[in-house]
């Protein structure tokens, strides 16, 4: 994930599923850019908010919502195999 103001750049790894937080960041407009979205390859990346203003000593929350797709699985029916039997 990509923080960025008019003077800094900020980037986070962030994984599905956990909770982060973003500390020391200066008031102002900060935008919002979740990096290789589409490493997400079996996940929604879902609207998040892409810009955050932020007043000082204000403390925001923003939520990002990444789901599961769902998966297909293809059931492949296998026969059996012939057996040879000697009656030797």
């Amino acid at each position: 994930m990509i923080l960025k103001n008019e003077s800094e750049i900020r980037r986070y790894f962030i994984d599905v599923g956990d909770l982060f937080s973003f500390k020391d960041l200066r008031p102002g407009e900060w935008f919002v850019q979740i990096e290789n979205e589409k490493d997400f390859l079996n996940h929604y990346v879902f609207e998040y908010p892409r810009k955050i203003d932020l007043n000082p000593g204000e403390n925001k929350k923003i939520e990002i919502k990444i789901f599961p797709k769902k998966q297909i699985i293809k059931m492949i029916n296998a026969s059996p195999l012939p057996l040879e039997v000697n009656d030797k």
